[in-house]
């Protein structure tokens, strides 16, 4: 998507960063959507997966797997911080970025 849009740009001779807003107004639904990035594809896809997956674990597990991956504080700190045990929050890193993967298997090829 990311490379049809520099290509139109190009062939209407105005470079990707100072027309994206010129150009907009002028094109329809479907020449719009082709304007995002594949990075704001994926940050989309994977935020919809996290919101659905987040109802799937327990308040705890979850903040366990957000504390280590998202924030990098260590397992040793979050258990401290959450009441559990070390193990507890890498067992809880595990089932959620597990369920991510499952979550995120299919909707794009990388």
């Amino acid at each position: 998507m990311l490379n049809k849009s520099r290509d139109y740009l190009r062939r209407k001779g105005r470079s990707p960063q100072n027309a994206h807003s010129d150009q907009i107004a002028h094109l329809d639904v479907a020449d719009a959507v082709e304007l995002f990035t594949d990075e704001e594809y994926y940050a989309f896809v994977a935020k919809q997966a996290l919101d659905i997956m987040k109802a799937e674990f327990e308040e705890s597990t979850w903040q366990a797997c957000w504390m280590t991956v998202v924030d990098g504080e260590s397992p040793r700190e979050v258990a401290e911080m959450l009441d559990l045990t070390p193990n507890a929050v890498y067992l809880a890193k595990s089932r959620v970025l597990r369920r991510l993967r499952q979550e995120m298997s299919g909707l794009w090829d990388e």
